[in-house]
């Protein structure tokens, strides 16, 4: 089946598979591995919110949600978006099919903590904790009834909370209707795995699980550490990427990328040896910047922006 959509939809419907129903569901410790495949069978709706916050720039969005087993619409003022089984997104504009996608362990720089009884929402709930190395850098809070993701806290590596993510409303028993849950649109990309990349197979303690053919000879593989994940695609050429308009520069052990921030997700745009990078996923800032050094490092600058400098 074939989309006629943009390659930037396309991009964004594919990330959307991953981060949205990827990463965390391929968590290895036994206990949250329980609670995680609980959360992904639960039937519930609501409405919830997201923020990040980074550098100073801070994201927020309230989003609705309805949740069936193994499928999950999420809606905002900018339309819809349907995440089912792991492997699927679709929105009116773009739809992805993940043909194969892998699961992968908790690295071994993360300890479980045991769970924690708790109250959310008034309602009682279970937490368990994740840390690295005497931080703590993600809790979790799961309904007791349900077993539905209530909270998520994701904290950097100065102790600071970072992402946010957590339910405002929440009603356990929805009357679902599951043929309203499907995707706008039925005509899907089919992500294949891809034999070659130049990409590394790791990179700062995350492992490349999975690469993927992509639109006009792209590359897209998808890394992760069992407990957060990114994506990187590789396009062919100088891509201008209309989304990092509203974005701005840093700068990583003296290279200059571009970034968008956004409440789920942090976007970075670079281009190396004759392509165009562009990574997204929800690691904490202080992974982010182990993980850009270890990838392409981004050309000295074009010629349009050291004629710009230069006039200045």
């Amino acid at each position: 089946m074939r989309l006629r959509a943009s390659k930037t939809g396309v991009i964004v419907a594919l990330a959307a598979v991953l981060i949205a129903a990827g990463a965390p569901a391929a968590l290895a410790a036994a206990d949250l591995e329980e609670y995680l495949q609980h959360a992904e069978d639960a039937e519930y709706a609501g409405r919830r919110i997201v923020i990040t916050v980074w550098d100073g720039t801070s994201r927020i969005s309230i989003y609705d949600v309805t949740h069936a087993p193994s499928l999950m619409m999420i809606g905002d003022e900018s339309g819809e978006s349907t995440v089912g089984s792991g492997k699927v997104a679709g929105s009116r504009s773009a739809a992805v099919m993940i043909a194969h996608l892998s699961a992968s362990g908790l690295a071994n720089r993360y300890t479980v903590e045991a769970p924690k009884d708790v109250m959310l929402l008034g309602r009682s709930a279970r937490s368990i904790t994740i840390v690295e190395d005497a931080l703590v850098r993600a809790v979790f809070v799961f309904d007791s009834g349900t077993g539905a993701s209530l909270s998520t806290e994701i904290y950097d590596g100065a102790g600071t909370l970072f992402r946010y993510s957590a339910m405002l409303e929440f009603d356990p028993s929805p009357n679902l209707v599951y043929k309203d849950l499907q995707p706008a649109t039925t005509d899907y990309d089919v992500m294949l795995p891809a034999t070659g990349t130049s990409l590394p197979p790791t990179a700062a303690g995350y492992e490349r699980a999975d690469t993927y053919g992509g639109p006009n000879d792209s590359v897209h593989a998808f890394y992760t550490d069992g407990l957060f994940s990114f994506s990187i695609f590789e396009i062919r050429g100088d891509v201008h990427l209309t989304a990092f308009d509203d974005g701005d520069e840093f700068e990583v052990a003296g290279a200059t990328y571009q970034r968008l921030i956004t409440p789920s997700e942090l976007w970075v745009a670079w281009s190396a040896h004759g392509s165009t990078y562009l990574l997204i996923g929800g690691l904490p800032p202080d992974h982010l910047e182990d993980v850009l050094v270890e990838l392409p490092r981004p050309n000295r600058g074009n010629l349009l922006q050291r004629m710009w400098r230069g006039l200045f």
